[in-house]
């Protein structure tokens, strides 16, 4: 049975019906969601997530989903109205927010699957009823979507990573990626990890107002081994495996080594990716954007300025401060969460970027920083 909400309004001319806003039934809603629901399992391994057809490009299904769902991993997809595999046509990450877009091609022109009706994630208040439909791990038994309901507990502004959603809900792992819908059935969230046993959600204003990075290149390198490092805070492995990535981006595996060139072209998708993780796992205290802020807010170019370098180095804790404070060797540093902000990663190559050879470093990392500039991290 629907349920209307009207709003009637006594006019000069008579009685009319301005506005009536139609509800669903959570049964329509469930039936409705679930002809747009895509499996995104891993090749070779274990585990899965929730995706959702959107509106898209021609030729192609364009499926929504959180971005921690598809990094780094070799993707399968399975749409659940017909139970077919999909192979992936492209796999787009957010460089700021936990989303991400996967596209697999379309027989026709037009994707023959539904895709969802987005809704106004800016009208959601504390105690509104929320659906949310996924794909829950249960053992023993054929993966098929959960249908979800729940009410939401607080409105953020947009924190880390674009969340901004937080309800209650009795969600399970799988069910990440996953469409949270309002009383009406139109998607207001997608639904991410949790924080302190709180589900979250990335509201869709999000995805729509950043939409421009589904157009972006795709990193280069696999960074898998580089969010292990950083989650386990091994800090000085990360560092390193940062280096290696650098180069292996570069092509100068070989060489061994990275010039000003080589730097002031650096792909932009892959330091925006090493930059991301840094700073997600470091709490904001490493990354090469922070670095830049600080290099930046002392006055710093792509120009080596000495009375700009020296106290950003201090700053960072590179050189002990003072005219006679020594310059740190690689093995002096610190490699905790104890060091001073934008300590790491120092990032550059193992042959001269350890503050071994510092003019030719201070040379190169003032283009690295003009590069994070550049491509606006």
């Amino acid at each position: 049975m629907k349920s209307r909400s009207c709003w009637l309004i006594f006019t000069l001319i008579g009685l009319s019906l301005t506005s009536c806003s139609q509800q669903k039934s959570s049964q329509e809603i469930a039936e409705t969601v679930n002809k747009s629901l895509v499996l995104i399992y891993y090749e070779n391994q274990g585990g899965h997530g929730t995706g959702f057809i959107v509106p898209g490009k021609k030729g192609v299904c364009t499926v929504l989903t959180a971005g921690h769902v598809v990094k780094g991993y070799s993707l399968k997809l399975q749409t659940y109205q017909d139970q077919q595999g999909h192979t992936t046509d492209s796999i787009q990450t957010s460089p700021t927010y936990d989303l991400a877009v996967v596209t697999f091609k379309s027989a026709g022109e037009n994707c023959p699957y539904q895709s969802v009706n987005l809704g106004d994630s800016n009208e959601l208040k504390v105690g509104h009823k929320i659906y949310i439909s996924g794909f829950p791990v249960l053992q023993n038994e054929d993966l098929a979507p959960e249908f979800l309901e729940g009410s939401v507990s607080r409105i953020n502004v947009v924190l880390t990573e674009g969340y901004g959603i937080n309800y209650i809900a009795g969600v399970s792992v799988g069910i990440s990626g996953a469409p949270v819908l309002d009383a009406s059935g139109k998607v207001v969230a997608v639904h991410g990890q949790a924080k302190d046993k709180l589900p979250r959600g990335i509201p869709i204003k999000t995805y729509l107002a950043n939409q421009s990075w589904e157009n972006q290149p795709l990193a280069k390198a696999d960074y898998t081994k580089l969010e292990q490092l950083l989650a386990t805070g091994k800090w000085k492995e990360a560092d390193e495996e940062t280096a290696n990535k650098m180069l292996e981006v570069a092509g100068r595996q070989k060489e061994g080594w990275l010039d000003s060139e080589n730097i002031e072209n650096f792909s932009c998708p892959d330091l925006r990716a090493m930059d991301r993780l840094w700073v997600k796992y470091s709490d904001g205290r490493f990354g090469f954007s922070v670095q830049k802020q600080i290099y930046q807010s002392l006055g710093g170019t792509k120009e080596y300025d000495r009375k700009v370098w020296v106290p950003y180095a201090e700053a960072i804790g590179w050189k002990q401060k003072g005219e006679k404070g020594e310059w740190l060797n690689y093995s002096q540093l610190t490699f905790n969460t104890n060091a001073p902000s934008a300590h790491l990663p120092v990032g550059d190559d193992p042959r001269i970027g350890r503050l071994g050879n510092r003019g030719i470093f201070i040379e190169k990392y003032s283009s690295l920083v003009q590069r994070v500039v550049s491509c606006n991290l």
